[in-house]
């Protein structure tokens, strides 16, 4: 690591932790002074009932109160009352019976009290059999398994994620600390993009359903069936080496100890969508609201025969079955090729969840059913898109060359709905077994339409027009069986391992882009106008049928074998083993529009596809005339087969070196085997075969009972994605680019360093300063070939990225006692990259801008991330409210062709706030009010003091109302 770096984030690092502690002292020391006349010292210890061990983590409170704390290792805690009196004092930890014992706090004397919990059930590590705590001290268990966790991790349990309103996992992640999301699906962990996280559910890693990334679309998991989401941000030889920003994990929800059952309804408003004429829209089938094409998108059923061909144009003009055959393909084809307006709907949503414990074959049997179903709309009619270029010398230009400027309008109709089934069984006290099914499935819609000026290819006042309809179905379904065994007369061995398998698929049925350009002419007064559809500057209309599916399946397999160290400090010695194989195939069909003189646009597009303009449209003396004939422009080149298998083991130690030094350390080794095939056979395989060795080390060092220093070193990897490496080019209409595979891509590997001093100083309460570093070699970017437009993914030399974290949360009643039902939050977030540019294209920058850097920042990483929330919890009368904020710093959405400067997504400040109250007899009402501000979202390109905009649009606000029942 450069020493300049080090340094750098040492002296950072000693200047947060002294402005830390300059700040929260005269706090602490102030709220003392006020409330000194009252204040009492509540302490004592818990203690496991049956073995006489410290109980680590639990929670201990006043019932009713927000007065309470966490143990320590020595399962000791204390804290301050401010009010004597008399409470209940209650202890809640998973794995333990809840206790709860009268206790009486008397002005001027210190309570001391000895706790004893008795064990429940069994715990175990990716699964867990477990009680449910108070729902307001969850959070308190998030930190606590933050705090004893021997990786650097971050956390947001169901309730935080329930009162910041958030609607599924990516608007969930995007309130952690160091995370972002793009285009609303794409978590970015420390500004890393998607290449460099990986996402699992319950431990066990998610294929991605998405052919251009390998990332798994956060959108696609409702809130409601969500527990937690853990962010692992350093490397443990126990888990798989495939990330660098982060690993994050999803936890779906696990049965309650008693039987409850749970109803929610909800629907929203948003000015901008809801009863706006002028919503875009488009016939589809009777099953859209299900997220599910009924067929009606379905290709014409001539073509399942792979095998099939088309005629060509020539062979119909005079052999009558083959003009027929044509005409009744063009036919079979939806004649929709543009979209209609209507009224923008309301969004709306519900759920239903039931669960229980209950006694089979006198053991425990934990159940759990959960149900959810969102429908949601956003439209923007406002829009605007460009594209610009520098054509010439930096130095001979003061503005770029404009290629479009378009007008947008957009519309989108999403469904989103799912299902979750939980069992597990206690076989005996020693031995525990699960199943986990979740399936989740989404349609979405989508109409657009742009107009404007293309001076690159029209000149004068000629208007250039293009629409699109497009309908994605996602799906994902996972299966988990998992089991936890303990052999007592193996040395205690404990054994834990998890079958999964998990499949997704991604359909994009009928993919329709329409283009034409019109010129106003006036001749003897009259204003005609001129339409026309040329393939010289656009493509014909055009459509596409891609289905990607991949089936992942995975099998982990860890054992641990506890024992004492020189002291007789508790250790452990972990090992296993771990395969994880991934299949996918990738199918695309493209059709074009070709038109004759016998088919003249007229500017109409609903009926230009109608059956007088379709196929033979006359025939004379044996020769048939056509219309608009359907061609097949599908290639083989354009389909591929991807097949990845990974094989892993481990061997880790977690060792007390004292009372207050902790390592962990050990390595994995894993073996890549990855292999792209195209269905062209005179493309060349990609294919990738590498072994690596993945050392690390993590040191935990307690400065005190609840202060906790950690550094961590780890060697990490990232694999680039099958469609980077299939072999062959093809046109992304939208981006406007050739899309060229390389197969000939290694993977990355990334030393990752990283540093966090963490206070756990209260209920709730955190204050953390973390720094890291990270060194990529043969980092994957992507690297505009040519001024043309080619892309391509290639390894560069190296990358670097460095930043700070910090993060508090702060109960206010540390500063006022009348502020008790208050606590605040705020993560922020620092940033830096900076990647080589490939050679290749930092020649053709140079050629327009000799004054260009080598470097470039990371795509999609920001200099910047902050979160802020304002929440009031008041259980007695049901109150929960939360104000939360959020703002990204400018980040690079896109490298630019050429010395053409890059494309920049400006910060756009979201502010939402959330109320509920609880009504009557289990039911409570929500309130919610998000996106207050509406900030334009915004890309930009900077060129000599101008912003030139790329996109530009608003989201508008979003007003919901719904109604929860619970029953207990």
């Amino acid at each position: 690591m450069d020493g300049r770096i080090v340094r750098t984030l040492r002296l950072a690092l000693i200047c947060l932790l002294v402005a830390v502690y300059g700040t929260v002292a005269p706090l602490s020391a102030q709220s003392a002074e006020l409330a000194q006349a009252k204040t009492v010292k509540v302490r004592g210890t818990v203690m496991d009932v049956e073995s006489g061990k410290p109980v680590v983590a639990a929670s201990v409170y006043l019932k009713g109160t927000r007065w309470g704390g966490l143990t320590n290792t020595r399962g000791e805690f204390s804290f301050t009352v401010l009010e004597p009196g008399s409470y209940t004092l209650t202890v809640t930890l998973v794995g333990y019976s809840q206790l709860e014992q009268p206790l009486t706090v008397a002005a001027g004397r210190e309570s001391t009290v000895e706790l004893k919990l008795q064990p429940e059930v069994i715990q175990m590590e990716g699964f867990v059999v477990e009680g449910v705590a108070e729902a307001e001290k969850q959070e308190d268990q998030i930190l606590a398994q933050r705090r004893s966790a021997v990786a650097i991790q971050d956390g947001i349990g169901s309730e935080t994620i329930s009162r910041t309103g958030s609607s599924n996992a990516a608007d969930a992640v995007s309130k952690m600390t160091g995370a972002s999301v793009v285009d609303g699906k794409y978590v970015y962990v420390r500004g890393l993009g998607e290449r460099y996280s990986t996402t699992q559910l319950n431990g066990s890693e998610l294929p991605s359903p998405d052919p251009y990334r390998r990332a798994v679309q956060m959108d696609l998991f409702p809130s409601n069936l969500l527990d937690r989401i853990v962010t692992v941000k350093t490397f443990t030889p126990d888990r798989p080496g495939n990330f660098s920003g982060g690993s994050v994990d999803i936890w779906t929800k696990r049965f309650p100890q008693e039987f409850t059952f749970n109803y929610s309804a909800s629907s929203s408003y948003n000015p901008q969508v809801t009863g706006k004429s002028g919503f875009l829209t488009y016939k589809g089938g009777k099953t859209d609201w299900l997220g599910i094409d009924d067929g009606s998108r379905a290709l014409p059923a001539a073509f399942s025969d792979p095998t099939f061909k088309m005629p060509d144009i020539g062979s119909t003009y005079s052999d009558q079955a083959k003009a027929h055959e044509l005409d009744a393909l063009t036919r079979s084809f939806s004649p929709i090729m543009a979209p209609t307006t209507g009224t923008g709907p309301m969004n709306y949503n519900w759920s239903m969840s039931s669960g229980d414990k209950v006694m089979l074959g006198g053991r425990e049997l934990g159940l759990l059913g959960t149900l959810t179903y969102s429908r949601s709309a956003s439209f923007y009619d406002k829009g605007q898109v460009g594209r610009w270029q520098l054509t010439g010398n930096v130095d001979q230009t003061d503005d770029l060359n404009n290629d479009y400027l378009l007008q947008d309008t957009r519309a989108s109709d999403k469904v989103l709905w799912g299902g979750l089934a939980n069992l597990s069984y206690k076989l005996d006290e020693n031995n525990v077994i699960g199943f986990n099914l979740m399936y989740n499935h989404s349609g979405e819609s989508i109409a657009r339409y742009q107009y404007g000026s293309l001076p690159r290819d029209l000149t004068g006042d000629a208007v250039y027009e293009t629409r699109s309809l497009g309908y994605t179905e996602r799906s994902l379904n996972s299966m988990q069986l998992r089991g936890e065994h303990d052999f007592e007369p193996l040395h205690n061995l404990h054994f834990e391992w998890t079958a999964a398998r998990n499949t997704t698929y991604q359909q994009e049925p009928d993919l329709r882009f329409f283009t034409d350009n019109y010129t106003m002419r006036e001749r003897s007064g009259v204003v005609d106008t001129v339409y026309s559809i040329r393939k010289s500057i656009y493509p014909y209309p055009t459509r596409y049928y891609r289905d990607l599916n991949e089936d992942n399946n995975n099998l982990d397999l860890q054992f641990s074998l506890p024992f004492k160290q020189w002291e007789g400090l508790a250790s452990r010695f972990k090992f296993g083993g771990a395969w994880n194989t991934t299949d996918r195939d990738f199918r695309e069909r493209r059709f074009e529009y070709a038109q004759t003189s016998y088919a003249q646009y007229d500017g109409d597009p609903l009926s230009f596809y109608q059956p007088q303009y379709l196929g033979i449209v006359d025939s004379v003396n044996g020769r048939y005339r056509f219309g608009q004939y359907i061609q097949d422009a599908s290639e083989d080149r354009g389909n591929y087969d991807g097949k990845q298998d990974i094989y892993a083991g481990f061997a880790m130690v977690e060792l007390p070196l004292s009372k207050r030094w902790q390592l962990i350390g050990g390595a994995r080794m894993e073996a890549t085997r990855m292999d792209v095939i195209s269905h062209d056979s005179t493309l060349a395989r990609g294919r990738i075969d590498k072994d690596d060795l993945l050392p690390s080390i993590n040191m935990i060092y307690l400065l005190r009972d609840d202060v906790n220093f950690r550094a961590a070193y780890g060697r990490t990897l990232a694999r680039p994605n099958f469609r980077e490496m299939a072999p062959y080019a093809s046109f992304d209409f939208v981006g406007d680019v050739f899309f060229i595979g390389n197969q000939n891509l290694e993977r990355t590997l990334i030393d990752n360093y990283d540093l966090r001093w963490e206070w756990f100083y209260g209920s709730g309460e955190v204050l953390a300063v973390s720094g890291f570093y990270k060194d990529f070699s043969n980092p994957i970017e992507r690297v505009i070939k040519t001024i043309n437009g080619e892309v391509q993914y290639q390894n560069v030399d190296r990358a670097r990225v460095y930043g700070l974290e910090l993060e508090g949360r702060l109960r206010l009643m540390r500063l006022n006692e009348l502020l008790g039902r208050y606590s605040v939050g705020a993560n922020l977030t620092f940033t830096h990259s900076a990647v080589n540019i490939a050679p290749d294209e930092l020649e053709v920058i140079r050629s327009l801008n000799p004054y260009a850097s080598g470097k470039r920042q990371l795509q999609g990483q920001p200099p910047y991330v902050l979160n802020l929330d304002l929440s009031y919890d008041n259980p007695e009368r049901g109150s929960l409210a939360s104000l939360t904020y959020n703002v990204i710093g400018e980040r690079m959405s896109e490298v630019s062709l050429g010395g053409t400067p890059n494309v920049f997504e400006q910060p756009a400040s979201m502010l939402d706030f959330t109320l509920t109250q609880k009504v009557w007899h289990g039911y409570s009402l929500k309130f919610g009010a998000h996106n207050l501000l509406d900030s334009r979202i915004r890309k930009v390109q900077h060129f000599k003091s101008k912003d030139y905009v790329e996109q530009e649009y608003r989201l508008g606000r979003v007003f919901s109302l719904g109604v929860n029942y619970s029953l207990k």
